[in-house]
C-alpha cells in the first residue's frame, strides 16, 4: 500500500510527467495482481 501512496504522491507532484506516472501506476497494479 505504501508503494501505491508513493506513486500517487509523485503523480500529484509531477503533473507534467503524467504519461510516465500513469505507466508506473499500471506497472504497480499489474505487479500486485500477479502477486
Amino acid at each position: 500500500m505504501q508503494a501505491i501512496a508513493h506513486v500517487i504522491l509523485n503523480r500529484m507532484r509531477d503533473k507534467n510527467n503524467w504519461p510516465s506516472s500513469i505507466k508506473e501506476v499500471i506497472l504497480q497494479k499489474n505487479s500486485f495482481l500477479v502477486e
